[in-house]
């Protein structure tokens, strides 16, 4: 059996997420990299009250301040922020 070895990322959550969670979470991926449909399932899994708004293609992945898709790559270094949808006038 292989060991795969794991790091921590922090997560900044924006807008209407921080007020329901908190501005920071800190989530495991693998230390050779993962990817933000990865990370958006194990912050689901791990805060069950975010579940929804981390499978709404509505909130967006920031990856080091550039919106990305979720099959883009993220190594242990790099800055992710989820931001949910504006609205206002």
């Amino acid at each position: 059996m292989e060991n795969f070895k794991e790091a921590n990322i922090t997560v900044e959550l924006c807008g209407q997420l921080a007020t329901i969670l908190a501005d920071q979470i800190t989530i495991r991926i693998a230390e050779n990299g993962s990817n933000i449909a990865k990370v958006r399932h194990e912050i689901a899994i791990k805060y069950p009250e975010m579940a929804v708004y981390m499978a709404s293609p509505r909130v967006k992945a920031c990856l080091d301040e550039t919106i990305v898709l979720d099959s883009a790559a993220i190594m242990p270094n790099q800055i992710l922020a989820f931001f949910p949808p504006v609205s206002g006038g």
